[in-house]
């Protein structure tokens, strides 16, 4: 009888053990351990500064392992392993043109207590497929949210600044169910309007205007040398004739010699005069910079003709007054212009629409040049009677 209570005592010493020892859980590093039911108190401050125990809606392992009470306690593990979203958001930019942005978001329960309780409280019972759903609803919200705050250009321009954005304010809600993000990017850009491809278009227009601006500076940089040269020519010549008229003034009669001087000095007092009226227009046009220029044209636009579109090209030539030699001021005075009234061309639009202005102007500037020559060959045709 003694044997057979050894033998009792020490089945209930080995069964007890396995029993003690079937109940601890260990937690792996890629997951935590929640066991629920009664998982303790924590010690807490209130605002006031008040310490009281608050009751655990779970107690959180991750790594190393706990006993699990039967009847009184429970548990499930619960994954840390990453979860990748990618979906095609399609929303409105503040400009109300709808864009699709392809987002890629690598994100998975974070390993603070925080984040860890509000996983176990959100996600105990669920599925991977009911957590991904929950997170793409989360990504597509904050991803819409974010696109109404901000113009297209300033979306695919500076996409720093919007996965900056986006990155904050998805990571705050992720954190109100205990995700945190592990990466995001996003893919090329898409509008149903081609206003990103038209973008570049304008950006390439731009870029060609320029180049032929500066070879139009160029050619005029050559053609006033050639001048120079050609007016150091004159002088030299003229000097020359001057010298020799003076040698053969002596034996030609008086007369002759006053009408050759009042001519050479009508001559000399009109190029004099229109050196001075040169001067005076550029002195004049120096002394205003471009961009009030441009806010000047602007401001007789809305008020004398409501509208842009109103304007014929003769008033628009006239307005404008653009300089014949200098294409570069003319485009960038264009450009201000278009920028201050807010109107968006495309490229060809701002080259046609330039091009006529421009055209109209020569047009004007060769009938002045006409009439200023009749009116000086009239001039010299009464003063020879």
């Amino acid at each position: 009888s003694i044997l057979i209570l050894v033998g009792v005592a020490a089945l209930v010493v080995m069964l007890t053990t396995w029993w003690v020892l079937s109940r601890y859980r260990r937690c792996p590093s890629d997951q935590i351990l929640v066991v629920f039911g009664k998982a303790g108190k924590k010690k807490v401050t209130d605002e006031n500064g008040k310490s009281y125990d608050r009751i655990l809606p779970s107690k959180i392992i991750h790594g190393g392992g706990t006993f699990v009470w039967p009847i009184i306690q429970d548990f499930r593990m619960m994954s840390l392993a990453p979860h990748t979203i990618q979906p095609r958001v399609t929303g409105l930019s503040s400009q109300n043109i709808k864009v699709t942005i392809p987002v890629t978001l690598t994100t998975g329960i974070g390993t603070t207590d925080n984040l860890m309780q509000n996983a176990a409280a959100r996600f105990l019972s669920a599925g991977i497929d009911e957590q991904n759903k929950q997170i793409e609803d989360i990504l597509i919200g904050e991803i819409r949210a974010i696109m109404a705050t901000m113009p297209i250009e300033e979306i695919n321009a500076d996409r720093n600044k919007f996965l900056v954005n986006a990155k904050e304010k998805i990571e705050l809600e992720l954190n109100k169910v205990g995700f945190t993000i592990i990466n995001i990017n996003i893919a090329d850009i898409d509008d149903n309007a081609n206003y990103i491809v038209n973008l570049g278009k304008k950006a390439a227009t731009q870029a060609q205007a320029q180049a032929e601006a500066d070879i139009a500076e160029q050619e005029k940089q050559g053609k006033i040398k050639i001048a120079n040269t050609r007016k150091e020519e004159a002088i030299q010549v003229a000097e020359a004739n001057r010298e020799q008229q003076s040698t053969v003034a002596k034996t030609v009669q008086a007369q002759e010699v006053a009408v050759a001087q009042a001519k050479k000095d009508q001559a000399i007092q009109l190029a004099e005069a229109e050196k001075e009226k040169a001067e005076g227009v550029a002195n004049a046009t120096a002394e205003q910079t471009i961009e009030q220029r441009a806010e000047e044209i602007a401001d007789v636009v809305r008020k004398s003709y409501t509208s842009y579109d109103r304007l014929s090209i003769m008033d628009k030539a006239r307005i404008f007054k653009f300089r014949i030699d200098d294409n570069r001021y003319n485009l960038q005075l264009h450009g201000l212009v278009l920028k201050e009234l807010g109107l968006n061309l495309y490229g060809a639009e701002v080259y046609e629409d330039y091009q006529s202005i421009y055209e109209e102007t020569m047009k004007k500037a060769e009938k002045q040049n006409a009439d200023d020559e009749r009116r000086y060959g009239d001039k010299k045709w009464v003063r020879g009677r």
